[in-house]
């Protein structure tokens, strides 16, 4: 990661949480036009997303980057959380299997694959 790279997700990270996700938005949007398989930008313009109450929106983008980044946990465990955030059990425990599969140590994504799999009577 370049500088430039790294000074950019500060301070979209910052701007998520002072609350101007909507400006996060923008901003990151035109970042991926010319990266669009940025796996750092995606994860926080889903999270920006997320934040502005634009669920369908967020999930597109968290797919995108568990599609363009295939074995990366982090991009999976993204995409679990947020289905898991609007409801959507089963997909969320299928995303965090995913991530807990490609990084056994990711513990936040074992935590939330046994509430789900607790939830849903299967533990």
């Amino acid at each position: 990661m370049n500088d430039a790279s790294h000074q950019m997700y500060q301070e979209m990270s910052d701007l998520i949480r002072q609350g101007q996700a909507e400006d996060a938005v923008t901003r990151l949007r035109s970042w991926l036009e010319s990266k669009p398989d940025d796996e750092v930008g995606l994860s926080l313009l889903g999270s920006a997303l997320m934040r502005c109450k634009k669920f369908d929106d967020a999930l597109e983008v968290f797919n995108l980057a568990a599609k363009s980044n295939p074995k990366s946990y982090g991009a999976h465990g993204d995409l679990a959380f947020a289905l898991m955030q609007v409801g959507d059990t089963g997909p969320a425990t299928q995303s965090f299997e995913k991530a807990v599969s490609l990084n056994p140590s990711f513990y936040q994504g074992w935590c939330f694959l046994g509430k789900l799999q607790y939830a849903n009577g299967e533990i």
